[in-house]
């Protein structure tokens, strides 16, 4: 304990001396695994697997070094592989049904917290998995009955909390879900996720001082990401000459808060964009001429004279609390260079739109704010309407399910592939109307100023939220909310109807 290199050492010699046996290969990869080297730790588990195929530890350990670095189809993979070889494992089950829900497989991760359950009834994780999965499959209510079966046993389980304030928000249930998220964040003041969390809720309510304070001190990963370059932090006073600022994991919070870069250059301030994840970079290039945007962290120089960084999600506490005194739309553009490959979407005669219908963000599906793709069938009988499919990963091959399939248009499987967005920048430019759920690529859009018809739950991001069909942040978005929670029915007819409406509008004024 506490002597990892000696621990290394002994496994090298204990391979040496036993090279059939995968005990110590696996032993070597956790030690491995502990220290980040997640490569290094998969090439053991995978010795560990060709010498016992069988051996249940050796998929365990390869499912976790997947998930360390984002494999997630390979770390289920794994987990199924070690659940097969040891179904009696409940601790293996649970992680696999983490890592199914995790891609939006919600029966399936359903299934293994339904089988744990039946073996130790009660369990307070496979409650709390069960819940997950259950809200994922649009049942609000038995969701609500497994984690509040959860904090009857266990009532200090701050994530169970905040999974319960979501679900009452969904619900309508507003107070509720605020004294959740007060109890989340009085058992842990500065758990990142319940001051998200708070955040969104206040700024739901219009109340910014309150909600960009809670949005400001949730941004902890960003400033970890400075502090890691010895970046000092800029506290809203003075002009530093340049000022790094972190974006965190939601792309949905980096595309509505890049519009207040430009308010930095306006004081003379260089602003540079740091990006979390290198694919986004591209998709702000067009931003603004006078912010730089950056992929790598290592081309940070703390040295560099008048160098300061701050969080992007403190910049509206520290420099616009006033979302009316934000720079106008667009502020975010295609690439010039792709328009022109994507002009093809638009046909003759049709009305163009665009459809997306299940929100992930993070790398994490949302599926309170996603709708099924069979709910858009009224947009699909409305005569002289394209559709064009927008929808990636998973959630796409409901494609192949529905009953107007062939009146979709598909992408390519390379679509988007060098880069976010930037295929999808060029298309919904030459589209007529997205009809989207809450999603990364509405905010795209959105900051594009392109028409959307957004479908709303009552989980919404803050910028969506209200309860008309306005919005407080984007002028070319019209919000179309559930009347009734977990209910699309009316939403999609009455944006069916708003299509029909403007179409016998445009045919008029021809």
């Amino acid at each position: 304990a506490g002597h990892p290199d000696a621990a290394l050492a002994d496994c090298e010699r204990l391979l040496e001396l036993q090279p059939w046996s995968p005990v110590h290969p696996v032993n070597k990869g956790f030690i491995l695994l502990e220290r980040g080297a997640a490569a290094e730790a998969r090439a053991a588990a995978e010795q560990a697997i060709s010498l016992a195929p069988d051996f249940v530890d050796a998929h365990h350990l390869l499912g976790e070094c997947c998930f360390l670095i984002s494999d997630l189809e390979g770390a289920c993979a794994a987990y199924q592989q070690a659940v097969t070889r040891a179904p009696l494992r409940a601790d293996f089950r649970l992680r696999y049904a983490f890592l199914l829900r995790r891609l939006g497989a919600f029966a399936q991760a359903h299934e293994q917290c339904a089988a744990v359950l039946e073996a130790v009834p009660g369990d307070p994780a496979a409650l709390f998995e069960r819940g997950m999965a259950r809200e994922g499959l649009g049942d609000a209510a038995g969701a609500l009955e497994d984690l509040d079966a959860l904090l009857a046993k266990e009532p200090p389980f701050t994530e169970a909390l905040l999974a319960r304030a979501r679900l009452l928000t969904h619900l309508g249930a507003r107070a509720d879900a605020r004294a959740a998220i007060d109890k989340a964040l009085h058992l842990d003041a500065h758990n990142a996720h319940a001051l998200d969390a708070r955040a969104n809720e206040a700024l739901a309510r219009g109340a910014w001082a309150e909600g960009w304070a809670a949005l400001d001190a949730a941004a902890q990963a960003p400033r970890a990401r400075l502090a890691a370059r010895n970046v000092g932090i800029w506290d809203g006073t003075g002009s530093p000459r340049i000022l790094v600022v972190a974006a965190g994991e939601r792309l949905s919070d980096t595309i509505a808060l890049a519009r207040l870069l430009p308010l930095l250059a306006d004081r003379g301030i260089e602003p540079r964009l740091l990006v979390a994840d290198p694919a986004d970079a591209a998709l702000f290039a067009s931003l603004d001429p006078r912010v730089v945007i950056l992929s790598d962290p290592a081309r940070i120089d703390p040295a560099e004279e008048g160098v300061l960084g701050v969080a992007l999600a403190s910049l509206p506490q520290l420099v616009a609390p006033d979302p009316a005194l934000w720079p106008r739309v667009p502020y975010l553009h295609a690439p010039p260079e792709r328009l022109s490959a994507w002009s093809h979407a638009r046909s003759a005669g049709d009305l163009v739109i665009g459809i997306h219908w299940q929100s992930e963000d993070g790398g994490r599906v949302e599926p309170l704010r996603g709708a099924p793709l069979d709910a858009f069938a009224p947009l699909a009988a409305i005569e002289g309407v394209r559709l064009v499919g927008l929808q990636q990963g998973p959630a796409a091959a409901q494609m192949d399910r529905v009953p107007f399939r062939g009146r979709i248009l598909r992408l390519e499987s390379d679509f988007d592939a060098d880069g976010t967005f930037l295929d999808s920048a060029a298309l919904l430019h030459h589209l007529d109307l997205l009809v989207s759920v809450d999603a990364p690529l509405a905010h795209l859009a959105a900051a594009m100023n392109r028409p959307v018809l957004l479908a709303a739950s009552g989980a919404t991001h803050f910028a969506f939220a209200g309860d008309g069909a306005d919005n407080g942040f984007y002028p070319s978005v019209r919000v179309v909310r559930q009347e009734q929670p977990g209910q699309w029915g009316g939403v999609f007819t009455a944006i069916a109807a708003g299509v029909e409406m403007g179409k016998a509008e445009n045919h008029e004024h021809k």
